[in-house]
């Protein structure tokens, strides 16, 4: 929460008078004992050491020993130079300690309240005081939580920041920016809700990506009809955010996001997001459903991690932990593979779980001659309550899917292809889909070819018609019973009971048919038919 104070906008003047930091005997100082690096140290002797000759000072261990009163320190850390003297001065050596630091950059908030006026507050805690300077004509120095309210009446300006510590160099984190302000606009979060933490404890979640770092935002719930509760006033990053609350017990929660105006809090636009509260505390949502080969497990609307195990009967073995959704094999391709999910707080609480598997389907028999096939399926497990089952049917490349209700024996049509996959479907009444694994059989096609016809010429049956070919290219061989060809053709209708002009006799006739698929496979089929004249 910013802390307005009131100050007045003053040039602060150079530092307090520069103290010196004195080694241990006195012989020597520096200017003071803490600073940033990198930083250029000036030695000056003290005393009757001022007038010696042949000083020599050891600045870092592994340096030599230099005459020069200056070096420069280039790294953070805890440092010693040794002074040493003459033979005739005892003891020949004094020291002096000082700290480096590094120059962390200053840190602040700046929320605008309109086109031209903003406020500024420290929210560092390194530094001992933040330095706030304003086109270079105001400046001010404020503590860690303490604000000010600024106006750039032309809407754009430069402000410098620099942090220092108390009797200590002045070359510590400074920056600069050119600052455009922009009136306050509304900006809402992608989701907002309510997730459990470590031991039980409840968070507000933010997800965000068009979210405002200059504006002063204010987050606040409510349990169903109780007045709302405050739980953040501040910036909300982009990304993920999380804020703890005491939730109690109830039904549902409101969740709002509040855009303030940073100057005098009031609210200038709100969010709001309701929701039931057990729909983000449990796994009730989790499901497995095959992807591919692969089984992809979801844990539904629960973040954070979670452990998964797996199991063909109820020995479960760890497998992996994962974040909201992840993919694995199944142990077996031609058994059930069941799994385990355990929600884990932050503190590594194990404190939820959940059993899923897949549906998994059992080719069990094959007609060959109509191409009727019979299934088991077991069904998948989870809780998101009764679905609608189906049976999918597509070819190789996806081309040519079919869609039926599911069935324990389906017979598969002769146009879809010379291979076919099946899976189950399932959806759900949330609109979720989950697929079983995939089964793949051959086609065996078919061509029709009547049993008999009767070239009589009274109008029915007269020509003998083949039908369900896939493609228009195929060739018909009729043989009398001796073996020999009476007839050939290559289209509908083939026959019509003669040879050249005459009619051939009644009987039993055998034919081979040799036909191509969409493929460009040729398949062939042969058989007998009867030729009735009566």
């Amino acid at each position: 929460m910013i802390r307005s104070i009131t100050l007045i906008l003053t040039i602060v003047s150079a530092l307090t008078a520069q103290a010196q930091h004195q080694s241990q005997l006195g012989r020597f100082a520096i200017d003071y004992d803490l600073g940033c690096a990198p930083l250029t140290i000036n030695v000056t002797a003290l005393g009757s050491t001022a007038d010696l000759e042949g000083i020599q000072y050891e600045y870092e261990e592994g340096v030599e020993f230099k005459s020069d009163t200056f070096h420069i320190f280039n790294n953070p850390g805890d440092y010693r130079i040794v002074q040493i003297q003459g033979d005739d001065v005892t003891p020949k050596t004094d020291t002096l300690f000082f700290t480096l630091r590094a120059p962390d950059a200053p840190q602040y908030d700046l929320f605008y309240c309109s086109a031209t006026d903003f406020t500024i507050s420290s929210s560092d805690t390194n530094y001992d005081f933040l330095r706030f300077k304003f086109d270079n004509t105001d400046s001010v120095d404020l503590l860690t939580n303490q604000s000010i309210t600024y106006s750039f009446p032309s809407g754009s300006g430069m402000l410098s920041v620099k942090g220092f510590y108390d009797d200590a160099f002045p070359n510590c984190g400074e920056e600069t920016s050119s600052l455009n302000l922009n009136e306050v606009d509304a900006t809402q979060p992608d989701q907002m809700d309510l997730i459990n933490g470590c031991l039980g404890q409840d968070y507000l979640r933010v997800l965000g990506t068009g979210l405002n770092e200059n504006h002063l935002y204010q987050l606040a719930f409510a349990i169903d009809d109780a007045s709302f509760q405050v739980v953040h006033t501040g910036i909300v990053p982009n990304g993920e955010s999380l804020y703890p609350v005491t939730t109690n017990s109830g039904d549902s929660i409101c969740i709002q996001l509040r855009t303030l105006n940073a100057c005098d809090s009031t609210t200038l636009f709100v969010t709001e997001q309701c929701t039931a509260i057990e729909s983000f505390t449990s796994l009730n949502a989790s499901y497995a459903s095959y992807s591919g080969r692969d089984v992809a497990i979801t844990s539904g609307n629960v973040p954070g991690l979670l452990e998964l195990y797996q199991s063909l009967d109820e020995n479960y073995l760890f497998t992996s932990t994962f974040n909201g959704s992840t993919i694995k094999p199944p142990i077996s391709n031609f058994r059930p593979t069941r799994y385990k999910i355990v929600e884990i707080d932050t503190c590594g609480n194990r404190y939820d779980s959940a059993f899923v598997s897949p549906p998994f389907l059992t080719l069990t028999d094959k007609d060959l001659q109509t191409n009727q096939l019979s299934f088991s399926l077991q069904a998948p497990t989870n809780d998101l309550g009764a679905p609608e089952d189906s049976i999918l049917l597509y070819n190789e490349d996806s081309t040519t899917t079919l869609t039926l209700p599911y069935s324990n024996s389906v017979k598969i049509p002769s146009n879809i292809g010379e291979f076919i996959n099946i899976r189950s479907q399932h959806t759900y009444s949330n609109g979720t889909h989950v697929y079983s694994n995939e089964l793949e059989t051959e086609v065996n096609i078919l061509v029709y070819v009547p049993g008999a016809f009767t070239p009589n010429g009274d109008g029915l049956n007269d020509e003998l018609i083949i039908f369900g070919l896939p493609t228009a290219n195929f060739q018909i061989l009729i043989f009398d019973r001796w073996g020999n060809v009476v007839h050939q053709a290559n289209q509908n209708p083939v026959w019509n009971g003669k040879d050249g002009k005459d009619k051939v006799n009644e009987g039993n006739y055998l034919y081979k048919l040799s036909f191509e698929l969409e493929s460009g496979e040729l398949k062939s089929q042969v058989g007998t038919f009867t030729l009735l004249r009566n």
